[in-house]
């Protein structure tokens, strides 16, 4: 993993081997403090930007993890994975410790290769192998709605901030803006 600086097109440092095989996926957190990253190990890790720690190691997938979301609050992490199941992360509480991740185990028949969250972290699109974008209810813990509307399986999923709109992306079809909420 490597941190750039855009204003002198410099790599500011790198984190060799922060997974054991091929990272699939990095975002901030809200506070950029830390980085989320993911990987084809299986693993989620959260790292400290200033002391290159790795605080957080999640293993609670049953094959690669493709990506993760944060609510912009900073308090839901969404992990998801090619074992077709979705992962929800109380980060505020802690909980997941104890009792482990909610899953959203009932949307996806295969992989699925992506997700993002809205800003109130209630609203989860997450698109992948079976061609199909979910959209989910964190808080209900359910399928809300589910678009049927590619060719091939989708690459992408990105929502706008007010959980209006969904954009996907796959490899036959052309990119799909779709509102989802009215």
């Amino acid at each position: 993993m490597n941190l750039w600086d855009l204003r002198c097109q410099k790599k500011v440092f790198s984190i060799p081997d922060i997974h054991q095989k091929t990272p699939t996926c990095c975002l901030f957190t809200p506070n950029g403090n830390c980085v989320i990253t993911t990987s084809t190990d299986g693993s989620t890790k959260c790292t400290d930007l200033r002391s290159l720690r790795t605080l957080l190691t999640l293993r609670d997938h049953r094959n690669a993890v493709s990506s993760a979301a944060i609510a912009r609050d900073g308090k839901l992490l969404v992990t998801t994975s090619w074992d077709k199941t979705v992962h929800l992360y109380d980060i505020e509480t802690g909980n997941y410790r104890r009792e482990g991740p909610q899953i959203l185990a009932d949307g996806h028949t295969g992989s699925i290769s992506s997700c993002d969250i809205d800003d109130n972290g209630i609203y989860l699109a997450t698109g992948g192998h079976d061609k199909c974008v979910i959209l989910w209810d964190t808080e209900k813990r359910e399928v809300k709605l589910c678009l049927k509307r590619h060719t091939d399986w989708i690459n992408d999923v990105h929502m706008t901030k007010d959980g209006k709109w969904i954009l996907t992306a796959s490899k036959v079809d052309p990119i799909v803006n779709t509102n989802v909420l009215g």
